[in-house]
C-alpha cells in the first residue's frame, strides 16, 4: 500500500498519477468543493480521527505537550542568549516565541500521533512525497510560520511525515516525486508578508498606560486616556522588512539539547533548527533597533493588548523587555474563548505570559479578571422593535480544513465542516417560503475551495448572498433576527447587544464545550435561543418570527440573556472605573 500525505488537488500536482492501492493519510488531502456532489478516486484511511467528551483523556495529551513545550524553551532560551550574547530571564524570550514555538509542537505532535496511528492499522510499504531540503520551510517570523503549517497544501506535512517515516519506519520505501521544487518554493514564500505595526505617540502626566492593538471603542478609549491624565497624538502603520537572505540557518547559532527515551521530544528538538523563524535570528538586531526608534513609552507602568502578542514581533520584543523593569503586562480577551472544552489552543499561554488576563465576565484563575466585553461596550440597546423591512441574516464560518487537531478526541475540520452543512440543510429545508426569502446569508470563509457556502447553494440555488466585510453587529440595523451557526464572538456581541439572535448549536464543531457552560446550555434551550435540533429552530421561527419582538423582550428572555452575559458578555455601567480597577495589583 502507497500512502500520500500531500494535497492531491493542489495546482502543481493535478497531472500526477498516483499508484492505484494508495492510501490518503487524512480528509484534507482531498477536500471537495461540494460535499453532494463529489467522489473521491482515492480511498481516504478512516478512524484516524475519534472525537469523544473525555476531557481528561485530552488533557493527558495536552499536559504533555505543554511539557515538551516547556523543557524545548528551556533549551531555546539558553541558545538564543548564547547566540545573540544576551542574559535574558525564560520569561523574556516566551513572550518572544511562545506562540510560535506552541504551535510548533502541537503541531509537530498531531502529526506524530497521526502516522503512528495510521501506520498501526494499514500495511504501508511505500510513501509518495517531495524531496524537500532542511531550509525550505525556515519561515521569516510567526506569521509566515502559522501560514506553512496551516497551509492546505499540505507541503509542510508532507515534509514533516516524511522525516517521521525516516526517523521512526526506515523499512517503508520513499517515492519521490517529479515536481518542480522552484514553483513550490514561490507557494511558500507568498505565506511571508512584512511586519505590520503602528507608532504610537501619547503625551503622559499620570501613569503611563500603553494601549497597543487594544479592541475597544476609539470613543471609549479618548476617555480612558483622559481619565489617567494622557494625551493620543498619532498613530503611524509602518512595516518592518525582512532581509534578502536564504533560508539557511546561520552557522553560528548552535541549539543544544540533552537527549532523552522520549522518541518524540528528540524529534521536536531535532527539527527546531530546520523551523525556528529568521526573526528569532538573522533579523532579531536589526528588529531590536526598530524598537528603539519608537516614540512607545521608556517606562510604562501597563501595556496592554488583546492581538497584539500573536504575530507582532515588534511589539512582542517591546513588551518582554518592558516587564524586565518591572511593567506590567495585561492581555485582554479578543473572542469566545473558554467556552469550549477545546484547550488545545485556547488561553491558556495567553494567561501564561502575562500578569493578568482581563475577561469578559468569566474567572478560572488567579490570574484572570473580569472585566467587561470590550468590542461591544456601551452599544447595548434597552429592547427591540420590529420591523417588516428588515430581514434575517444567517452566519456561516467556512474555517480551516487543514491539519490541525491531535486524532484522539477531536473530529478533523472537514468532519465538523460536513456537520455544519447538514445543520444548515436541515434548518433551511424547514423554513417557509416567505420566511425563506428574507434570509441573507453572510459567510467568514478562511479557506479555498468555500466548501460550505458551495454545497448549501447546490441544495438552495435561491439563497442570497451579501458580501460585508463589517462585523454582524454592525449590521443590525438591516435585520429583525441573526441566526448564528457557530459558538462565536458575533453569537456573544449580539447577546450583548440585544439584538434577538438565535444559535445553531452543535457542540462536536467546536470540541465539546467546558462543564461550565454546559449549565448555561439549558437556559439558553428553554428560552428558545439556542437550538441543538435544526427542525426545531425552523419550526420556531415559523411561527414567532413576526412576533420576535415579543419574544425577545420579554421577562423570561431577558432574564437568561442578562444572566449568561454577566459571565459571558459583561456589561459595565462605569467602564472607566472598571478598567482603573484592573489595573490595581497588591
Amino acid at each position: 500500500m502507497n500512502l500520500i500525505t500531500l494535497n492531491i488537488n493542489d495546482s502543481l500536482l493535478k497531472k500526477k498519477k498516483f499508484k492505484k492501492n494508495s492510501l490518503l493519510i487524512g480528509d484534507w488531502c482531498d477536500v471537495p468543493n461540494n460535499i453532494f456532489k463529489y467522489k473521491s478516486n482515492y480511498r481516504i484511511a478512516t478512524n484516524v480521527y475519534k472525537y469523544h467528551t473525555n476531557y481528561l483523556k485530552k488533557k493527558i495529551e495536552i499536559n504533555y505537550i505543554g511539557r515538551v513545550y516547556n523543557k524545548i524553551l528551556d533549551n531555546l532560551s539558553l541558545s538564543l542568549n548564547k547566540y545573540h550574547k544576551e542574559d535574558f530571564n525564560k520569561k523574556y524570550w516566551e513572550i518572544v516565541v511562545h506562540r510560535w514555538l506552541y504551535f510548533y509542537v502541537a503541531h509537530m505532535f498531531s502529526r506524530w500521533q497521526v502516522i503512528k496511528k495510521i501506520l498501526n492499522n494499514n500495511p504501508v510499504k511505500s510513501l509518495s512525497t517531495i524531496n524537500f531540503g532542511d531550509n525550505d520551510f525556515r519561515p521569516t517570523d510567526t506569521w509566515h510560520a502559522h501560514n506553512i503549517m496551516y497551509s492546505s497544501d499540505n507541503y509542510w506535512n508532507t515534509w514533516v511525515f516524511t522525516e517521521i517515516i525516516k526517523e521512526n519506519y526506515r523499512k517503508i520505501a520513499i517515492d519521490y516525486l517529479d515536481i518542480s521544487k522552484k514553483n513550490v518554493k514561490k507557494k511558500i514564500k507568498i505565506y511571508s508578508r512584512p511586519i505590520e505595526f503602528y507608532d504610537q505617540r501619547n503625551i503622559f502626566f499620570s501613569k503611563k498606560i500603553f494601549l497597543y492593538k487594544f479592541y475597544m471603542s476609539k470613543f471609549l478609549k479618548l476617555k480612558i486616556f483622559l481619565n489617567n491624565f494622557q494625551f493620543f497624538l498619532s498613530k503611524k502603520k509602518k512595516l518592518f522588512l525582512f532581509s534578502e537572505l536564504n533560508n539557511k540557518i546561520d552557522n553560528n547559532f548552535i541549539y543544544t539539547y540533552k537527549k532523552n527515551t522520549d522518541k518524540f521530544y528528540n524529534f521536536a528538538n531535532k527539527m527546531i533548527q530546520k523551523n525556528i523563524p529568521r526573526i528569532f535570528l538573522e533579523d532579531y538586531k536589526r528588529l531590536q533597533k526598530e524598537t528603539e526608534k519608537l516614540n512607545w513609552p521608556e517606562k510604562p507602568d501597563f501595556i496592554l493588548t488583546t492581538h497584539g502578542q500573536y504575530y507582532d514581533e515588534v511589539f512582542k520584543l517591546y513588551a518582554a523587555k518592558k516587564t524586565i523593569i518591572g511593567s506590567k503586562f495585561l492581555i485582554a480577551q479578543h473572542g469566545s474563548v473558554n467556552i469550549t472544552a477545546n484547550t488545545l489552543f485556547d488561553n491558556d499561554y495567553d494567561k501564561k505570559i502575562s500578569d493578568r488576563y482581563l475577561t469578559w465576565g468569566w474567572k478560572d484563575s488567579k490570574k484572570t479578571y473580569p472585566l467587561y466585553i470590550t468590542t461591544a461596550q456601551g452599544i447595548n440597546e434597552k429592547s427591540f422593535k420590529f420591523s417588516k423591512n428588515k430581514k434575517i441574516l444567517l452566519i456561516l464560518y467556512n474555517l480551516k480544513h487543514s491539519l490541525i487537531k491531535l486524532p484522539n478526541g477531536y473530529l478533523s475540520d472537514l468532519e465538523k465542516k460536513k456537520l455544519q452543512i447538514y445543520m444548515n440543510v436541515n434548518f433551511l429545508k424547514e423554513i417557509n417560503q416567505d420566511i425563506f426569502s428574507k434570509i441573507n446569508a453572510k459567510i467568514l470563509s478562511m479557506e479555498s475551495p468555500n466548501v460550505v457556502k458551495n454545497s448549501i447553494l447546490y441544495k438552495f440555488p435561491k439563497l442570497k448572498f451579501i458580501k460585508n466585510n463589517k462585523l454582524a453587529y454592525m449590521l443590525r440595523n438591516k435585520f429583525n433576527l441573526q441566526i448564528e451557526t457557530y459558538l462565536s464572538t458575533g453569537f456573544l456581541e449580539a447577546m450583548y447587544i440585544n439584538r434577538p439572535v438565535i444559535l445553531l448549536f452543535n457542540e462536536r464543531i467546536i470540541d465539546g464545550i467546558n462543564k461550565s457552560f454546559k449549565k448555561y446550555i439549558n437556559l439558553l434551550k428553554k428560552n428558545n435561543i439556542l437550538f441543538t435540533n435544526p427542525k426545531k429552530a425552523a419550526d420556531f421561527i415559523n411561527r414567532e418570527y413576526f412576533n420576535t419582538q415579543n419574544w425577545w423582550n420579554s421577562l423570561p428572555v431577558q432574564q437568561a440573556r442578562k444572566k449568561f452575559c454577566h459571565i459571558y458578555s459583561r456589561h459595565s455601567n462605569n467602564p472607566i472605573l472598571d478598567f482603573n480597577k484592573s489595573l490595581l495589583f497588591k
